[in-house]
């Protein structure tokens, strides 16, 4: 069950990567559509999707970012977790 974690917290922080990823993408295409073309929120930028005000756009944005971190510091907690857990077995110290 312990090798089971760390490969646990590895698919999740892939998901919120793959989610913070979407987001950031979605968003800043969003806020370049707003704030450098000139369109106005309700206009369709792109596959029937719908502006949003660039306030909102950005806050988006800062969101997905804050994902991409999440994911990245979690994966790096799995890794770490599952190092710490190798040397332990193989040393013949489990517990």
């Amino acid at each position: 069950m312990k090798r089971l974690w760390p490969y646990l917290m590895t698919l999740l922080a892939y998901g919120i990567l793959l989610y913070g990823i979407a987001l950031l993408v979605g968003s800043g295409v969003d806020a370049y559509m707003v704030g450098m073309t000139g369109a106005h929120p309700g206009d369709v930028i792109f596959m029937n999707t719908l502006a949003t005000p660039l306030r909102t756009s950005l806050f988006w944005l800062a969101i997905g970012l804050l994902a991409i971190g999440t994911g990245l510091i979690l994966s790096r907690f799995a890794r770490v977790y599952r190092r710490r857990l190798l040397t332990t077995v193989g040393a013949g110290r489990e517990g």
